[in-house]
């Protein structure tokens, strides 16, 4: 039985991992009503998950940071189905 190993070291190893330089582009609209009131409420809701006034199984800051990425892209992907074409979201599209 012939066995054999590929072995890969930093002389031959720059032909396997060629990046391509990312092309970072920067999206800036105007928020939209809903995202504004949402983002106008985050101070508040940070502020009751600081204090433990919510159990942290209900709300966390790792909930609410999320949300609020999500807010910045599109309110849409929080249940908000007011907003159509006004988003970060539509703008790459």
């Amino acid at each position: 039985m012939d066995q054999f190993i590929n072995l890969r070291t930093n002389d031959n190893i720059a032909d396997v991992l060629k990046h391509r330089k990312a092309k970072f582009i920067d999206v800036v609209i105007e928020l939209s009503l809903a995202q504004f009131q949402f983002i106008m409420e985050a101070p508040e809701r940070s502020e009751k998950i600081y204090t433990q006034y919510v159990a942290p199984s209900i709300d966390n800051m790792l909930g609410a940071t999320t949300d609020l990425i999500k807010a910045t892209l599109t309110i849409r992907l929080l249940g908000e189905t007011k907003e159509v074409y006004i988003s970060k979201l539509h703008e790459f599209i």
